[in-house]
């Protein structure tokens, strides 16, 4: 069922790297989602990535999230 898929903790670690590198601490979106970042081997339910998802959006107001050359104005997907 949908409820129970998945995302690898790659994609996490990802989606978070723009934020790294424009030096912004992920801790605080990340807070209450029980996401733990330590665990690479680890599984995101699909539905508290999503709502990751759109948390760093919002932060970075990039919907490539910071991890290209130009920033693409949220919306833009």
């Amino acid at each position: 069922a949908r409820k129970h898929a998945t995302v690898s903790m790659g994609f996490v670690t990802g989606m978070l790297s723009g934020m790294l590198r424009r030096n912004k601490n992920p801790a605080p979106l990340l807070a209450g989602l029980d996401i733990h970042l330590a665990d690479a081997a680890s599984r995101v339910p699909v539905d508290r990535y999503a709502t990751l998802y759109n948390l760093v959006i919002g932060e970075l107001q990039d919907e490539g999230f910071g991890l290209f050359a130009t920033t693409m104005r949220p919306g833009s997907f």
